[in-house]
């Protein structure tokens, strides 16, 4: 926060006095707001992508066998984190 409103500062000679100051000015508390927004967004966006891919997998795996069995269990778990994993690398 204290670098948000380090940068604020149009004069270049004032900025790292407004940086070693203490209390949190407006671009600082905007920034932070943002970061918190921003990583809620980001977390949200995951947990539904891992939900759709918990539920898809065991889905097709009923499809194909008819059922399921210790293996096919195991099989979810690790289908799903490798494919969870896929969609976190492509953001």
């Amino acid at each position: 926060m204290d670098t948000a409103d380090g940068l604020a500062v149009g004069d270049p000679q004032r900025r790292l006095q407004v940086i070693i100051d203490s209390a949190t000015g407006v671009f600082g508390a905007m920034s932070a707001i943002m970061i918190i927004v921003l990583k809620i967004t980001a977390l949200t966006d995951m947990v539904l992508s891992g939900s759709v891919i918990s539920v898809v997998t065991p889905a097709w795996f009923n499809h194909k066998l008819g059922g399921h069995t210790g293996d096919t269990y195991g099989a979810v778990v690790e289908w799903t984190e490798a494919l969870f994993l896929c969609v976190i690398s492509s953001f």
